[in-house]
């Protein structure tokens, strides 16, 4: 048995350009507001970082369709790639058909593995740490203090890129409320074709910036991560365990069983990703390496020789078995019966010194013995 969870090399998905790729999931449920909003959609790209948030009063397909459609699309366009988990709502015919018809091909991720949608999954920790400190005490007006925590969160400067979201997506830094506060002066005027030029090439330059700096980032993230990576030494036809964390109600989670199985590989479809099924009939499913480990049956197990039983045992707990206990026992007193005590006297290591008797009693004690007698005696009527 492997003494920690496998665990597979760190897989970089490089982007290179706005809305190459976008990541959707939904944060909640959160407490219902006074428009009766419970959950947020998050809409984040993978290059610009550029971030959306939506609230939303539930997290069906047609609610999700509709707010991609009438809010991001038809203000940034269509992406090529989204990338979602295995949520009921992304995995809709609806949704699937609306991909189709937009054109864009659909990723998710796999069950149980979130870090997959790492960057995602880190804005929603972000995004409810900043409404933690500005709700109310009853927290029923987060949704409308989401625009503004995504408006600071796209002004900030982003530590993969280096550059905030804002100028990424925009070309130009935005303008925030305390630029009113401390008045930076009238902007320069400059003519429109000098405008537009500049316009055109900023985004390009600060493009490449990002480019290199994300790709420093990735490489420092998978040489550390990789460290105590595994190679990944599962094969087709491999018999292998399941990892499933799954509560159940009314049993402790300390004391469940999370590895199921056996199942076989049928394919690898990546180098992290595995097809693998439990029996011929059953449906075959697509997991993460770090969710596997090799199976070990009862044949697999080399036994143990009856011999080796009692000197394991006698290494293991320091426990002496009946026999060896009878055997030292017969052993002491043979060695008893050919001693006379009487006789015996002690050499010391030095020959010039006396042996001194030995007996079973020393004089001091045979003394005592002796005057605890008289005195009994004398004490007697």
């Amino acid at each position: 048995m492997p003494k920690r969870k496998p665990r597979a090399k760190l897989q970089s998905y490089r982007v290179g350009a706005p809305l190459e790729r976008i990541s959707l999931d939904i944060l909640g449920p959160l407490p219902i507001t006074d428009r009766g909003n419970k959950y947020v959609m998050i809409v984040a790209d993978y290059f610009i970082k550029w971030v959306e948030a939506y609230p939303l009063k539930n997290q069906t397909a047609e609610s999700v369709a509709d707010v991609l459609i009438s809010e991001f699309v038809s203000r940034f366009g269509v992406p090529r790639q989204i990338h979602t988990d295995q949520g009921s709502n992304f995995e809709s015919q609806l949704y699937r058909n609306l991909c189709k018809l937009l054109g864009v091909e659909k990723t998710r991720t796999t069950a149980y593995h979130p870090q997959s949608d790492g960057m995602v999954e880190r804005f929603n920790r972000t995004v409810e740490e900043m409404l933690s400190k500005v709700v109310d005490a009853d927290q029923r007006n987060w949704d409308k203090c989401l625009p503004l925590v995504t408006m600071a969160y796209r002004s900030s400067v982003h530590d993969s890129t280096g550059i905030s979201p804002a100028e990424m997506m925009l070309g130009r830094e935005i303008d925030l409320p305390v630029d009113l506060i401390f008045d930076r002066g009238p902007k320069e005027h400059r003519q429109k074709d000098v405008y537009v030029q500049e316009l055109e090439e900023r985004p390009h330059h600060v493009h490449e910036i990002a480019r290199k700096k994300l790709r420093v980032v990735d490489d420092r993230q998978k040489k550390h991560y990789d460290l105590k990576a595994d190679d990944g030494g599962v094969k087709e036809e491999d018999t292998v365990m399941l990892y499933v964390p799954k509560r159940r109600r009314g049993l402790s989670p300390k004391l469940q069983r999370c590895w199921e199985g056996p199942y076989v590989v049928i394919n690898r479809l990546s180098d992290v990703t595995y097809r693998i099924k439990r029996s011929k009939k059953a449906k075959s499913i697509v997991v993460h390496f770090n969710r596997l480990k090799p199976y070990q049956d009862d044949a697999s197990i080399p036994p143990r020789k009856h011999t080796d039983k009692v000197e394991l045992l006698k290494k293991e707990t320091g426990i002496q078995t009946e026999a060896s206990l009878q055997d030292d026992e017969s052993t002491r007193m043979t060695k008893d019966r050919r001693v006379d005590h009487s006789d015996v006297t002690e050499k010391s290591a030095d020959k010039s010194t006396k042996a001194k008797p030995i007996g079973l009693l020393s004089p001091k004690v045979i003394k005592s013995t002796e005057a605890s007698k008289k005195k009994k005696a004398q004490s007697q009527p």
